[in-house]
């Protein structure tokens, strides 16, 4: 976790302290209104309530995702042949300069991502393109069906309920979904 980290993050004026963890850092390449585009790539759409905090976000910024289980979490409502899709939204967080946003996958990265090399609905893991093992929380290993091999994902950190057994997230960025995990 990076040193910028020992700042607080506010979300809705309170403070929420980011416990340390191994979740990346993910440099801005470009932002533009509510359009924020990643260095790999990926494109998220902030929510434009959060237009006037991220106004000052600038390429070179680096960023982490985080999930948590609040009531009120939102999330971006589409349809797909005739029945709503939920896609998750994500709080971005910009550690250098110590605010936060909410926003929502818009296309998934093309400059080396991190993709899914195995998916084990046995075991309920799921291995990444950079060697790391995940263990999906059972109520998330629905989303096996939906997931497929090839697909890339961005690793989050989950603020939720039950983040002492799963600590983090993984955001795919192809089915714009995420999966409560623990790193093996």
């Amino acid at each position: 976790m990076s040193k910028h980290l020992a700042k607080l993050v506010f979300f809705c004026s309170l403070p929420l302290s980011v416990v340390a963890s191994t979740i990346p850092e993910y440099p801005i390449n470009a932002m533009s209104g509510t359009s924020l585009t990643m260095s790999n790539a990926a494109t998220f759409t902030l929510n434009s309530i959060y237009s006037g905090i991220a106004a000052n976000w600038v390429g070179g910024d680096n960023v982490i995702f985080y999930q948590t289980d609040l009531p009120f979490f939102p999330a971006s409502i589409s349809i797909e042949n005739n029945l709503p899709v939920f896609e998750p939204m994500v709080y971005i967080v910009n550690v250098d300069v110590g605010t936060t946003a909410v926003g929502f996958v818009e296309s998934p990265p093309t400059i080396s991502p991190v993709i899914i090399q195995t998916i084990n609905p046995f075991l309920g893991t799921i291995i990444l393109s950079d060697f790391t093992t995940w263990n999906v929380r059972p109520s998330d290993q629905s989303l096996f069906s939906i997931w497929q091999i090839g697909d890339a994902v961005m690793i989050g950190e989950n603020l939720g309920s039950d983040r002492s057994s799963y600590d983090a997230i993984l955001l795919n960025t192809v089915h714009k979904s995420t999966a409560h995990v623990v790193e093996q």
